[in-house]
């Protein structure tokens, strides 16, 4: 999802300016960097087999890749709060390109709140006891539909300007 805001960023500007090249490094980055982790939770999972039968089915992720995580996120999610601010404030863009990255601004902000409550209850203390368990996997799925939504408005958003703008 963040990799698609930030190529929803970089569809805004012409090919060959610095803050296209900015934005689509940034959609690489988050791709790779998720790719990473998702590789680690992987092998961290398949060498631990202990909660193959447990209950819950669900495997217990090492703090290590959580904190990676988390600080994947933060910085993912300062990078994409930011970089829309900063071209608002020190470009001068029309009134639609202003309201397109404001957009973009503001679903990265959802994303940011989505992703901050579930690391709260992953950091959490072992004695809230199930909740600790159980509402990070359904936080998990509530930022899977916030992200599903936040990509697919920013897709129609920047296709719908390119079409406004190419009439005009």
């Amino acid at each position: 999802a963040k990799a698609s805001l930030a190529l929803a960023i970089a569809r805004i500007f012409p090919p060959g300016t610095t803050i296209r090249r900015f934005a689509l490094g940034m959609a690489w980055s988050f791709g790779l960097v998720g790719i990473g982790l998702l590789l680690g939770m992987a092998i961290s999972c398949g060498r631990d087999t202990s909660w193959h039968d447990s209950p819950e089915v669900q495997c217990d992720i090492p703090n290590v890749l959580i904190a990676a995580a988390f600080c994947a996120t933060l910085i993912s999610d300062a990078l994409l709060i930011f970089t829309p601010l900063r071209m608002l404030w020190w470009m001068k863009l029309p009134g639609e390109q202003r309201r397109l990255i404001l957009a973009g601004f503001a679903a990265s902000v959802w994303m940011s709140v989505a992703g901050g409550i579930c690391f709260i209850f992953m950091f959490g203390p072992d004695s809230w006891g199930l909740p600790r368990k159980v509402i990070p996997p359904l936080l998990g799925h509530a930022m899977a539909s916030i992200s599903l939504m936040v990509c697919n408005s920013m897709v129609i958003v920047t296709y719908v300007y390119r079409l406004v703008q190419s009439d005009k």
